[in-house]
């Protein structure tokens, strides 16, 4: 059959090809026994490498910028903590980054190469997931992305009333977080890459350790 016949042909059968009438599938919310929400969280998360905390958060971030020594951070603003975990820091010693890009092409190479040396990140977090230890971090004014994707240890500050079931129980009630999202990244442990040879690489693409300090 010569094209221009066999191109017709398709185009005459798509013009009169009809899908039939069917109702658009729902979401789908798995019907998960019921457990303590917070035990199931922080055991799943320890499953994913995840360390789970619940002390002072500041307290937490200080530790951990003295073990790596540093005296900065790149984290969200004050009013996307807990209160008076911004000022805690701040007082304790530690910097925070400036977060926000600067329109043009020249101070976002320049404010984008101050980042590459950070080691430690600072976020707030959406919500939680019992069944997988995974945080729902949604980026905004004032919730730079990079600070949950480039430092090398990622502390989330999650408040436990935030901790549902699963993906799908989150999903049911909060569609909206998603659309009105400027970036919604699901994190569940620390980053991790498989490579050709079948090794698993840890913190390459990604934070080596995340810690989620419960509140």
């Amino acid at each position: 059959m010569e094209r221009d016949a066999f191109i017709a042909r398709v185009k005459a059968a798509a013009r009169a090809a009809r899908l039939p009438d069917a109702d658009p599938p729902g979401l789908v919310v798995p019907d998960l026994p019921e457990v303590d929400l917070t035990e199931a969280f922080v055991a799943a998360l320890g499953r994913v490498g995840g360390v789970a905390h619940r002390d002072d958060p500041v307290e937490v971030v200080l530790a951990l910028a003295d073990r790596l020594g540093t005296s900065e951070y790149l984290g969200w603003d004050d009013e996307w903590l807990p209160p008076g975990v911004g000022a805690g820091l701040r007082h304790g010693g530690l910097s925070a980054l400036a977060g926000d890009v600067p329109a043009d092409a020249e101070g976002r190479r320049r404010h984008q190469s101050g980042y590459f040396d950070v080691v430690l990140g600072v976020t707030g977090a959406e919500a939680g997931f019992a069944e997988t230890g995974t945080v729902v971090i949604r980026s905004g004014p004032g919730r730079p992305r990079m600070a949950s994707l480039i430092p090398e240890v990622h502390v989330v500050i999650l408040a436990e009333e935030a901790i549902c079931r699963s993906l799908a129980h989150w999903a049911e009630t909060n569609a909206g977080a998603i659309v009105d999202a400027a970036n919604v990244v699901f994190v569940t442990g620390p980053s991790r890459t498989g490579d050709i040879e079948m090794r698993l690489n840890v913190g390459v693409h990604g934070p080596r350790e995340v810690h989620v300090v419960l509140v």
